[in-house]
């Protein structure tokens, strides 16, 4: 798939099986996306753990916060603080139902309303990562990244998506 395609994502189970960790040696960032609730945030405490074990550096796991209100009483500053860990982003709740009216009208969100501030997140987050990615890539050529390098689309009927149970 790299030859083929400028990014691969993967979205894998929960459950770190030896296909995942597989996968996580072969990925140049993973993606740990959790919620700021306790149950949430053990089982982050428990992956870095198995990261560190695996003697991932820090700069390989790229950590979100989803559903992130501040409601709830638990900030990215806490979280940081208590995992040892920075938040690279955070997508914001979504108090107004975006999120189901997107998948109940089959449009990606982002390719909807771009204004309101889940989708918002979404794209800076995305934006962000792709940075992060080309910054490497150029560390690890040693020459300066394409500006204008968009991700390459499959044809429609090849188009698959995979998601975690």
């Amino acid at each position: 798939l790299r030859r083929e395609f400028a990014y691969v994502i993967v979205d894998t189970p929960a459950a770190l099986s030896e296909s995942v960790l597989s996968i996580f040696d072969l990925s140049d960032k993973i993606v740990l996306l959790t919620t700021p609730d306790i149950p949430s945030l053990k089982n982050a405490r428990l992956f870095f753990e198995i990261m560190d074990a695996l003697d991932y550096g820090e700069d390989k796991t790229f950590f979100v916060l989803n559903r992130a209100d501040k409601r709830g009483g638990i900030s990215a500053a806490d979280i940081e603080e208590s995992l040892k860990h920075t938040v690279a982003g955070q997508v914001p709740a979504d108090d107004r139902g975006v999120v189901l009216l997107s998948i109940n009208q089959g449009v990606p969100l982002v390719m909807g309303d771009r204004s309101k501030p889940v989708a918002q997140g979404i794209v800076e987050l995305a934006q962000k990562l792709r940075s992060q990615l080309e910054a490497t890539e150029t560390e690890a050529v040693g020459a300066p990244a394409k500006e204008d390098k968009k991700p390459r689309t499959p044809p429609r009927s090849s188009r698959r998506a995979s998601s975690a149970p």
